[in-house]
Order: structure tokens, then sequence, then C-alpha cells
């Protein structure tokens, strides 16, 4: 079983990661309109992967091709980033599904629509604050909140998501995390997870 001291270490290079691979990003592109939406997205969601499969911890038994899979990023997100802001509990998976399969995946945020109401959400990227006021050419000054759904048609919404204020939500996530996996069962659910992950992938490979 790995320790407290263990976790504090792991999260720190978390922490450290995060803010060499993405605040880079973020500092070369501030005040540019243009820059740095979709590897922020990509980098940030992939994260929540890696943190989702220390939360919930692996399968039993793990499947070492897919320790992490997706329900388990949701989990984290829903779970964890919903401490920080309550629209991660509440839009949790369609921000996932838009802003990390898309830019994984094919380059850009997915386009979705609802088979329950046959709405359709288009992904909207922007630096600024949790709430504001952004023009856009097709409708003008619009009224956004980070993360929550936007009415633009009758059947059409925009899910505007902030780039910066969702790199500060993930690590005030790892915050809360830290206190949370105090908890036995998390901290199993982290040694179990960091276990997995040290033993190799197999592959048909030859080198």
């Amino acid at each position: 079983m790995h320790t407290l001291a263990d976790v504090n270490r792991g999260l720190n290079d978390l922490r450290n990661s995060l803010k060499n691979d993405v605040l880079p990003v973020l500092d070369k592109t501030a005040g540019v309109e243009e820059g740095g939406y979709f590897i922020v997205t990509r980098e940030i969601f992939s994260y929540t992967g890696f943190l989702g499969l220390l939360y919930y911890g692996p399968e039993n038994p793990p499947n070492p091709m897919f320790l992490s899979r997706t329900f388990m990023a949701e989990r984290y997100i829903t779970d964890v980033m919903g401490q920080v802001d309550n629209v991660y509990s509440e839009y949790g998976e369609l921000i996932y599904s838009m802003y990390r399969h898309g830019t994984v995946h094919v380059y850009r945020p997915n386009m979705l629509e609802s088979t329950v109401n046959h709405r359709k959400i288009s992904f909207m990227c922007y630096k600024g604050p949790r709430k504001g006021i952004l023009e856009r050419k097709e409708v003008g000054e619009i009224a956004v909140t980070h993360c929550s759904p936007v009415q633009i048609k009758s059947d059409e919404d925009w899910l505007p998501l902030s780039i910066n204020v969702l790199y500060d939500d993930l690590i005030k996530s790892i915050d809360i995390y830290e206190e949370m996996v105090k908890n036995h069962v998390l901290l199993e659910n982290y040694s179990n997870a960091i276990d997995a992950l040290s033993q190799p992938t197999p592959v048909g490979l030859s080198w």
C-alpha cells in the first residue's frame, strides 16, 4: 500500500507537470485573440484521464491496454472538479465528450447531437473569466458562463469553455483530491492504480 507521503509526492509531480506543459501555452497566448484553445483542452482532459484512474482505481483484474477508461475520467470531473464548480457535476460527461474525445482523435472538439431531444451543441473556446460577454460574428454579443450551454438557435447550443479557468479549476481539484485520498478506499484505489501503471503493457511488436 502506498502512503500519504507517496501521494503527496506524486501529486506534486503532477502539478509541476501541468505547470510545465500547460502554463507556457496560456502565458504565450495571453492577450492574443487566437491560439492555445485545442492544445490546452487536449492536455487538461488527458490529465483527467490519469486522475480518474487514480480516483476510481483500475478494473479488477486490470487491463494493461486500457487502464484508464472514459467513465473514470468522467467520475473525476463530476465528483472532484464538481466541488470546484458545480457545472462539472452537471455537465461533466458532456464536456468530456466534446472537448476530450474530439481534440484527441479528430483535432478539434466534437459537435454533438442529443438522441433525447435532438438538440445540437458546438464548441466555443475562449480566454477570460468564468462569466462574461463575448462577441461572435454569428450572434453579436453573447453572455457566457464557463462550461454552461448557451442557446443560439431554437435547436442549437454552444458549450463555452474558458481555457484559463479550466486550468485553474483542475489545479484546485488536485488540492481537493489530495484531501479526499486520506480516505482509506481512495488511498487503496491510488495504490492499485500506481501498481498497475508500473507493469509493462504487452504489445505485438519486436525490437
